[in-house]
This record gives C-alpha cells, sequence and structure tokens, in this order.
C-alpha cells in the first residue's frame, strides 16, 4: 500500500496539484492558439489559391485581348459595322 504523506509534504503536494493544473491550462491555451493558427494558415492558403486562379484568368483575358489585337480579330466586328 501506498505510504500516507506526512503533513510537511501535504503543502508541497498541494502546490505541485496547483502547479500541475496551471500547466494544463497554459497547454490548453496552447493547443486553441495552434488550432486558431492552423486555421487562419488553412484560410490564408485557400484565399492564396483563389487569387492565384483570379489572376490566371485575368492574365488568360488579357493575353486573348492582345492575340485579338495583333491578328486584327478584335477590331473585325467594328469594321464590318462600319462598312
Amino acid at each position: 500500500s501506498e505510504p500516507t504523506p506526512t503533513l510537511t509534504q501535504v503543502p508541497s503536494l498541494r502546490q505541485a496539484l496547483t502547479a500541475l493544473q496551471a500547466s494544463d491550462r497554459e497547454l490548453e491555451s496552447a493547443r486553441q492558439r495552434a488550432l486558431n493558427t492552423d486555421a487562419a494558415l488553412e484560410r490564408a492558403v485557400m484565399a492564396s489559391e483563389r487569387y492565384s486562379k483570379a489572376a490566371n484568368v485575368a492574365s488568360g483575358q488579357v493575353w486573348g485581348q492582345g492575340f485579338l489585337s495583333v491578328t486584327g480579330l478584335l477590331d473585325e466586328p467594328t469594321r464590318e459595322g462600319s462598312s
């Protein structure tokens, strides 16, 4: 069987328990911050992917308009309408 703590050991056991509870709260707080950071990083990655897709679409449209302008196809409807 376990030995019964002496009266001189009780305060130090209480201090140890208090310290463990404080550590537990700190760990829980750190875990919550890590979850929040993870969620924020995930949102940042998703936003970056959306931005990248939008930039690709926009650059494709600009490239397409440039190609049509160079080939003269972009001006074709206006020439037909004015003739």
